[in-house]
């Protein structure tokens, strides 16, 4: 099987890390490694790490930041730091169930797979099902409405409307991971960037079962957008996140040189350049009639 290496980001998470430890310890396939990468934490979460690293079966390897560096910043050392054929990125207060490892190093050993989401459920503070209309709906929906099958291959194109799956609940091969940190980007998620490279090298799929519980509770930070983004802003959005897989493919240069000449139009206010661009088979692939009809109006108002 392949080396399976896990990067853990940790910060003032000294509540449930060793919950989240002690269940990569129960895998029926361990890792290779365990990367931890700290934020220069103010609470107990190093030592506690420590502790547990004396008498674990894994190969626990902790990282200090000596100043805080921010949360993307703290994964991009992780993924460069580790060695494994897969990657596998995780949170500090989280649980997985006992296979996840090793389903996702089954999946990998199949050709032409660059990355794989599982499937996830929202715990609470105690680890009992957390319920939420708003979270069902409106984040990750995807997990509740989309997969008809146990494993789907994700496209480009669905991947560029959302983003499927929190970083804890994927895994993506060293090769996309290398190609992330060739290209990232301020100011979007790393799981978000990983996960678009993946699927612009045609090899990003989600696997349609829970394996990761996934903790909402007062001090975690959720990948959403906010509320009061313009058209102009998600534009930009669009742009960078072509920016980062322009490298991966044909594909996904193409969804590169589209976006970045809709930001550049909506931006500079030019209805005529947004129109010409209604012939252009990419901003017809990558945007619905709608966006582009909303798109030249946005243009045109002065």
């Amino acid at each position: 099987m392949l080396n399976v290496s896990v990067v853990m980001a940790t910060y003032n998470g000294e509540k449930y890390i060793k919950e989240q430890l002690a269940s990569i310890e129960n895998q029926t396939f361990l890792p290779f490694e365990v990367i931890v990468v700290d934020d220069a934490s103010i609470d107990c979460t190093t030592d506690i790490i420590e502790d547990f690293a004396k008498t674990s079966k894994l190969n626990i390897k902790l990282y200090k930041n000596r100043e805080n560096s921010g949360y993307l910043e703290n994964f991009k050392k992780g993924l460069m730091l580790a060695k494994g054929d897969v990657v596998a990125l995780c949170d500090q207060d989280d649980i997985w169930e006992s296979e996840k490892i090793e389903t996702v190093s089954d999946i990998f050993e199949n050709d032409n797979v660059s990355g794989v989401a599982v499937g996830f459920k929202f715990i609470d503070e105690n680890g009992s099902d957390y319920k939420s209309d708003f979270l069902k709906e409106g984040f990750f929906a995807f997990v509740e409405k989309e997969p008809k099958t146990r494993i789907s291959k994700i496209s480009l194109k669905q991947i560029t409307k959302r983003n499927i799956a929190p970083g804890c609940a994927c895994a993506f091969g060293k090769q996309a991971v290398d190609m992330f940190l060739s290209g990232c980007v301020d100011g979007l998620p790393h799981d978000y960037q990983l996960s678009a490279v993946a699927a612009a090298m045609d090899g990003l799929y989600f696997y349609n079962r829970p394996l990761t519980r996934y903790r909402i509770h007062g001090n975690n930070t959720l990948g959403l957008k906010p509320l009061n983004q313009t058209r102009l802003d998600i534009a930009e959005e669009k742009s960078k996140l072509g920016q980062v897989v322009s490298s991966a493919s044909v594909e996904g240069k193409e969804f590169f040189d589209v976006s970045r000449k809709r930001y550049e139009y909506l931006k500079g206010k030019k209805p005529f350049k947004i129109l010409k661009m209604f012939l252009n088979r990419g901003y017809r692939k990558y945007y619905t009639f709608k966006e582009r009809t909303g798109d030249f109006i946005y243009a045109a108002k002065r």
